[in-house]
């Protein structure tokens, strides 16, 4: 079962002043990806979580920076030289 909401994601675009398109161009993810976690429809990955996390800490700390990378191109996994 998927939890009614997602507060912290709602909560996060409300402290930012910021759209759904705009959360998700800080955030380097998709405005579908933010709208089905506003809405419950889906719990975000833990790279989804990551990439929220940052731009509420960026917001915490006055940074206010964007992504410039889309999440999906993010490798978790370091790579062997």
């Amino acid at each position: 079962m998927v939890p009614p909401a997602t507060p912290s994601v709602i909560q996060l675009r409300v402290a930012l002043g910021v759209s759904q398109a705009e959360l998700a161009k800080l955030a380097g993810i998709s405005r579908h990806t933010v709208m089905r976690a506003e809405n419950g429809r889906t719990v975000p990955s833990p790279l989804v979580r990551a990439a929220l996390a940052r731009v509420a800490e960026d917001y915490l700390t006055g940074t206010h920076r964007a992504a410039r990378v889309p999440i999906h191109h993010v490798n978790p996994r370091p790579r062997d030289h």
